[in-house]
């Protein structure tokens, strides 16, 4: 995973969407790959890694590797259960929702929601099935692959889209990441506030 993951890091840094966040919780982060490309690329991001115990200490490694542990803190804990972390100012799942059932990745929604900042954003970064028709080929594949090992699929936008806005989120959008991926954004207005954008971006298909 550290060869898909590594380079999302970079391509979310280009594009912008979390400039300015500069407390980032990375949610079942893996062996680090996202948080240690967003370290290298800003120095002033403070990021918390949570994973499963046993995970730790991989993840660990590689922090301490490229240098950056002074801004990557890994924590061990069920994302399911655990307490998060907070405030953030950006909360990232890279890889996550396409584990999961609805049922479950609405839970994760709901507490990314609790665990930011006002004016926080969740960003999603998922390889998303198109809307209208069936495909890409490769996200397809990969969707077969998620149902016959994991517990979900790949998603379309609409329904990564209204999955956040049920949780909370505003100003929702599908922005172009790399390749087959997109990142899936929503912000946190306050709670009980919501004016959702249901227009969607176009994402990228290699």
């Amino acid at each position: 995973m550290h060869r898909i993951s590594f380079p999302l890091g970079f391509a979310l840094d280009a594009t912008g969407l979390i400039a300015g966040a500069t407390t980032i919780l990375d949610v079942a982060g893996g062996a680090g790959s996202v948080c240690v490309a967003l370290a290298l690329k800003d120095p002033s991001r403070r990021i918390t890694l949570i994973e499963l115990p046993d995970s730790v200490p991989i993840a660990e490694r590689l922090v301490s590797q490229y240098g950056v542990s002074k801004q990557v803190t890994c924590v061990g804990l069920d994302m399911f259960t655990g307490t998060w972390p907070a405030p953030a100012d950006a909360v990232l799942f890279t890889n996550i929702f396409h584990d999961w059932d609805d049922e479950q990745c609405a839970a994760l929604a709901a507490r990314a929601f609790t665990s930011l900042a006002p004016g926080g954003q969740v960003v999603l970064q998922e390889a998303l099935l198109d809307d209208e028709a069936p495909g890409s080929l490769w996200t397809a594949h990969f969707s077969m692959t998620m149902a016959m090992l994991m517990r979900g699929r790949q998603f379309r936008r609409a329904e990564l889209v209204s999955l956040l806005q049920r949780a909370g989120f505003s100003d929702t959008r599908v922005e172009p990441l790399l390749g087959h991926y997109s990142a899936v954004v929503g912000v946190r207005r306050s709670r009980g506030h919501s004016t959702c954008t249901p227009a969607l971006g176009s994402s990228l298909t290699g």
